[in-house]
């Protein structure tokens, strides 16, 4: 079997986009370092429109400060825009200077779940 010439496009599936005909549909394609930077400005847009007092960060150890607090964001669409809030989070160190992280994940039907852990209770 030659996979140029025996399969297909679409058994490889190597372009499925899972959030096509979505307004997260371009998100799908940006690259890690864009998803981080779009990401972190769409939290702190929603943070500071929900009353929370949101800072840049003081160093390259956390992504921005909340409430008086170094922290970390982690962002991610559940994966096959699943209903379950499946999803993956990458280069989550402990060693960085942060105080908090935040996870939140967009579900396949729009929802978004959060969780916000100190470092202590992280490890």
């Amino acid at each position: 079997m030659n996979i140029f010439t025996d399969v297909s496009e679409e058994t490889l599936n190597l372009n499925k986009n899972p959030w096509h005909n979505t307004v997260l549909e371009d998100y799908y394609a940006l690259s890690p370092r864009a998803k981080g930077s779009w990401a972190e400005n769409f939290i702190q847009t929603l943070l500071k429109s929900q009353g929370y007092d949101v800072q840049k960060r003081t160093n390259p150890g956390h992504d921005f400060i909340l409430d008086g607090v170094k922290t970390e964001l982690k962002f991610g669409l559940a994966t096959d825009r699943n209903m379950n809030y499946e999803t993956i989070f990458n280069h989550i160190s402990h060693d960085k200077d942060w105080e908090q992280i935040l996870l939140v994940c967009v579900n396949g039907d729009g929802h978004m779940k959060t969780a916000l852990y100190s470092k202590d209770n992280f490890k």
